[in-house]
């Protein structure tokens, strides 16, 4: 099963600010519960209040589309993957409701003016599949409070995660 991809922004609160990944698939039981084992343990670590972030992702019934904030698409896509699915990039149905002016690709890696530069982290482990074992380790230590990302790191690791799998031979086939 292909599963369709989309950046949009469907929450107000953060219109202009972000976006995040929008997923439309065909109602498939199996798909679903897939979604909810992948994003479950990831809510606590992608949760930022601030930020308006509530949790990794989820079922949006209004917009009939699920969604994946940025910075847990790298996990949710490679495991998405593994698991025999495929992706493929869409413009965002005329459906969907959408807040803000970022709404494409372009715009949802750009970083913030106010942050510019990513975090010095994130640059070695990009663009490779070591970027993908790094991960975890990453995570682990933003979880231990040790390194702290803006969205716009986030914004950048996942481009660069995105790069890394579209170069693999197996990714996407």
């Amino acid at each position: 099963m292909t599963i369709a991809v989309f950046y949009f922004q469907p929450f107000q609160s953060r219109a202009d600010q972000d976006v995040v990944i929008g997923l439309r698939f065909a109602y498939d039981a199996e798909v679903v519960a897939a979604l909810k084992d992948i994003l479950r343990p990831l809510h606590a670590r992608t949760r930022d209040e601030p930020a308006h972030i509530g949790g990794a992702g989820g079922w949006l019934a209004e917009a009939r589309s699920w969604f994946v904030e940025l910075r847990a698409w790298p996990l949710v896509r490679a495991e998405l993957l593994a698991r025999g699915y495929r992706i493929g990039w869409t413009d965002r149905p005329p459906s969907v409701r959408h807040y803000g002016a970022l709404d494409s690709p372009a715009g949802a890696q750009a970083p913030a003016p106010a942050d510019p530069a990513p975090h010095p982290a994130v640059k070695p482990a990009c663009c490779s599949w070591h970027a993908l074992a790094k991960t975890a380790e990453i995570l682990r230590a933003q979880a231990a409070g040790t390194l702290e990302w803006t969205p716009a790191c986030w914004a950048y690791w996942a481009a660069c995660v995105e790069a890394t799998l579209a170069h693999a031979p197996e990714a996407e086939g």
